[in-house]
């Protein structure tokens, strides 16, 4: 979906995104948490599992966006009991996710499309 280094740079925007985050946002002073990174991953997996047209059609892709959904709303709820965790940096980085899993397969579709007119 986003091969080797398109998962790498979704995983360290998603690191560094959160870190920037909590240092704007939060009150446990900067950070950088792997934490936020997986969330990043996880919102790139719901954004191609919608948008992909090959999963968006298919019962398989649908319900893995629903699951991963699921997941992330489940660890919103985490964070907002464990006075520990760092909520901003979670949402920060689910939100990075989210955007750069659109604009990737935005850019990928678009490359697609220029191929295709040659």
């Amino acid at each position: 979906l986003y091969g080797g280094v398109g998962l790498a740079l979704i995983l360290g925007l998603g690191i560094g995104g959160g870190g920037i985050g909590i240092a704007l946002l939060g009150s446990h002073g900067l950070t950088v948490g792997a934490s936020a990174g997986v969330m990043a991953l996880m919102g790139a997996l719901v954004v191609g599992c919608w948008q992909q047209p090959g999963l968006r059609v298919s019962r398989t892709g649908r319900v893995v966006g629903r699951i991963f959904l699921v997941l992330m709303g489940l660890q919103t709820l985490l964070d907002a009991i464990t006075p520990m965790v760092s909520s901003v940096g979670h949402g920060v980085g689910a939100v990075v996710g989210l955007a750069v899993g659109a604009v990737f397969l935005a850019l990928s579709r678009r490359s697609e499309s220029a191929e295709d007119s040659r």
